[in-house]
């Protein structure tokens, strides 16, 4: 009599056919996979097997190798060809001591060689074990490589709509204030302003979607950060979603960029909201969590241990299959029609959790709801003003009287436009194309300039960051502003620590470059006033 094993659960159990010839032999393997928790069906040759497989997906196939054809081998090569991810065990009785035959199942693919009679159950169930977590091993290194390719195109992509972007919104900018720029003109010229502005949105979300997007993080408390969106929040959900936040007491804070903090929160209540079509109730929570590598995993896949901050979205909805939450933050993923697709979706969320050195997780059944839970390292620091909604008001952007700028960007157009919009605003304008043309104005000209804008990723071997550092070597007071589209560049990098540095991400207009240079010759006082 076989012995029996206590059944594992899985969820959904793995699904895993069993082809031999033999009736005995696959009643009996597939007996003990059953007791094993896994669903099992049977084949008792090749051809059949390769019709099943055809009919529905498996998870694993455990052959026979001596069969009528296809034998073990011709199965194992038709498998393979078929869907590469898919692993084979071989079982063999006739070649059990055949060390060539067992090298060829290797060679061709196959993820383990086993001898008949199976005298331990617990031999062809471990197989079974190993094969399946190497599978989930290599797919989820699939997975990565796919992500982080998709990620550089996505990233690469954004750099070069960045300045071409610059110059349209830079071009705008100036057309708009053009007294001969009236009637219809000028309303063209409008809409063409408010195209560019959608299309920096979706740059800034294929950065946000490659982790390659410039953050400016602040030490904040996301409860704040919450409560600043209220109001917008509500008016996403309307009447027939009821919002309630449920916040803790004390978070604790965490270094993060809060408007991209605020873009994941509008993009899970977003997708809250669409899950409940009759309405229902979606409930922001914020909590403390410390993850202990000694004590019980939490979540699965398990957080790496340390203390976090947890924004968590929970709605009352429908819920999500198995299926749908394994793809949830695919870029442009969705359940909706065409017609109701909108952008890159939840992927935005995970690109921008996991650049702050953060993980997600979700929680959901069928008619049940889901959870989002957003989880950001907790750091030991005072907190600084967060949400982009309590801005001090804007400054001014004419020159402060006698103030020379040195602008150095590579792309000769956007050098051009950037230095005539300047000059319009009443600066001095010196230009460069690059960190050595750059510091060798600084060093001829004596007392100038007051403030260098420069571009991070430029050619001649000196970056942005290289020639601040240069530049402020001979006039310490210089202040600085780095404007970086780039996946890659960014105050993340810190390689800039004077407090007289700033960065501005591009692409941007002129009056937001203008503002930018008022800010670091005049610094914000508390009051929202210059200093």
């Amino acid at each position: 009599m076989m012995p029996q094993r206590a059944s594992t659960r899985r969820d959904p159990p793995a699904r895993v056919l069993v082809v031999d010839d033999s009736p005995v032999v696959r009643r009996m393997v597939t007996q003990i996979l059953a007791d094993a928790g896994y669903g099992v069906e049977s084949a008792p040759d090749g051809a059949a097997a390769l019709r099943a497989i055809e009919q529905a997906p498996f998870d694993l196939v455990v052959t026979d190798l001596h069969m009528p054809p296809p034998d073990g081998f011709g199965l194992l090569e038709a498998v393979r060809a078929r869907d590469p991810m898919l692993p084979v065990i071989i079982l063999t009785g006739s070649h059990a001591h055949d060390m060539d035959a067992a090298v060829r199942a290797l060679r061709l693919g196959a993820q383990d060689y086993l001898a008949k009679p199976l005298t331990d159950p617990d031999q062809i169930v471990l197989a079974v074990e190993r094969a399946l977590a190497q599978r989930r091993q290599r797919e989820t290194l699939r997975e990565a490589q796919k992500m982080e390719a998709i990620g550089r195109l996505a990233g690469g992509l954004a750099h070069d709509f960045n300045n071409a972007l610059g110059i349209i919104m830079g071009t705008v900018s100036l057309m708009v204030r053009d007294p001969l720029v009236q009637g219809r003109v000028a309303a063209d010229v409008e809409k063409i302003g408010k195209a560019a502005e959608r299309a920096a949105r979706l740059t800034r979300q294929l950065l946000a979607f490659s982790r390659r997007q410039v953050l400016q993080p602040k030490v904040v408390d996301l409860n704040e950060v919450v409560r600043g969106m209220r109001e917008l929040l509500q008016s996403v959900t309307g009447e027939t979603v009821q919002l309630a936040l449920k916040l803790s007491h004390d978070p604790g804070p965490a270094r993060v960029d809060a408007g991209q903090v605020e873009q994941c929160v509008t993009n899970l209540i977003m997708n809250a909201y669409d899950a409940m079509p009759a309405g229902g109730r979606i409930t922001i929570e914020t909590s403390q969590v410390d993850v202990d590598p000694a004590g019980p995993q939490l979540e699965t896949p398990p957080i790496p241990p340390g203390a976090y901050v947890c924004l968590a979205v929970n709605d009352d909805g429908v819920g999500m299959e198995a299926a749908v939450k394994a793809r949830l933050f695919e870029p442009f993923f969705t359940t909706k029609g065409r017609s109701q697709a909108n952008g890159l979706g939840l992927a935005v969320v995970h690109g921008i959790v996991t650049q702050h050195g953060g993980h997600v997780r979700v929680e959901s059944e069928p008619g049940q709801g889901a959870s989002v839970r957003l989880y950001f390292p907790r750091v030991a620091a005072p907190m600084q003003p967060s949400a982009v909604s309590e801005r001090p008001q804007r400054l001014r952007t004419h020159a402060v009287p006698g103030t020379t700028v040195l602008l150095v960007e590579d792309d000769d157009e956007l050098r051009a436009l950037l230095c005539r919009g300047l000059r319009l605003k009443g600066y001095s304008v010196l230009d460069a194309a690059d960190g050595p043309t750059a510091l060798a104005l600084v060093q001829r000209q004596a007392g100038v300039p007051e403030v260098l804008v420069s571009d991070v990723v430029m050619p001649g071997g000196m970056s942005g960051f290289d020639l601040a550092n240069s530049v402020m070597r001979v006039r310490p007071e210089v202040k600085v502003i780095l404007m970086s589209g780039h996946p890659r560049s960014g105050p993340a990098d810190d390689e800039v620590r004077s407090p007289n540095t700033t960065f501005i991400a591009k692409p941007f207009t002129i009056d937001r470059l203008a503002e930018k240079i008022r800010e670091v010759q005049q610094p914000i006082a508390t009051d929202g006033s210059a200093q």
